[in-house]
């Protein structure tokens, strides 16, 4: 009975490859990979931001949707049914 070849790992370069602040992505083929290269203390402090943000956020997204509602409402009084 024969051996059984062993086989190499090859290194597959990526298709595209991307990187920005402590983010980086690359493309193999249809496969996305994404990994952070922050330490723990950058993504602590990326959360304290993200944290302190949050009720900004909802607080424009209200006011946003309030003006739509307030822009829609006088026209849906003139639809007749």
């Amino acid at each position: 009975m024969a051996k059984p070849k062993k086989r190499k790992a090859r290194k597959i370069a990526p298709d595209d490859y991307f990187a920005a602040g402590p983010m980086e992505f690359a493309r193999f083929g249809r496969i996305t990979l994404g990994r952070s290269r922050a330490t723990k203390e950058q993504h602590q402090a990326a959360q304290a931001r993200m944290v302190a943000q949050y009720p900004i956020a909802v607080r424009a997204i209200e006011e946003l949707v309030q003006s739509i509602a307030t822009q829609i409402a006088p026209q849906r009084a003139q639809v007749v049914y």
